[in-house]
């Protein structure tokens, strides 16, 4: 009977792995790759004043190359931490790196300018250099 279960188990496994494949853009990825369902963010811990966590009048992430403004939406209960890009973005960074800046905004002044470097591949972004914790 283990034989049996263990054979059940390695197939589903396999067949689970299959599913993974992924095609996303057969422009820039070779063949099928296997991609991890995974959904990959860059994040910053803002440490504020006093330990206090801090709120933003507004919150986003600029990419050099085109100015282009990036906003994610905050993760619920993740007080103090920010998402500077995430996967969502991977399609318009497959198999590219560029600079972006985080930049955060209270009372009309820009309070953070944080620089990254991000790159990604034909499955998700990844941080090439940049702060995990800013305090301002």
């Amino acid at each position: 009977m283990k034989p049996i279960l263990f054979s059940l188990l390695l197939i589903s496994g396999t067949s689970l792995l299959l599913s993974a494949t992924c095609n996303r853009d057969t422009n820039t990825c070779p063949g099928d790759v296997i991609c991890t369902e995974i959904f990959n963010m860059v994040m910053v811990k803002v440490n504020g004043p006093e330990g206090v966590p801090p709120s933003f009048d507004d919150v986003y992430t600029l990419r050099h190359k085109n100015h282009e403004i990036i906003r994610t939406e905050p993760i619920p209960g993740s007080e103090g931490r920010f998402t500077v890009l995430d996967d969502n973005y991977q399609k318009k960074l497959a198999n590219q790196q560029d600079t972006f800046t985080f930049i955060a905004i209270k009372n009309g002044k820009m309070v953070i300018e944080e620089p990254y470097v991000i790159s990604a591949d034909c499955c998700h972004i990844k941080k090439v250099s940049g702060k995990d914790e800013i305090s301002y």
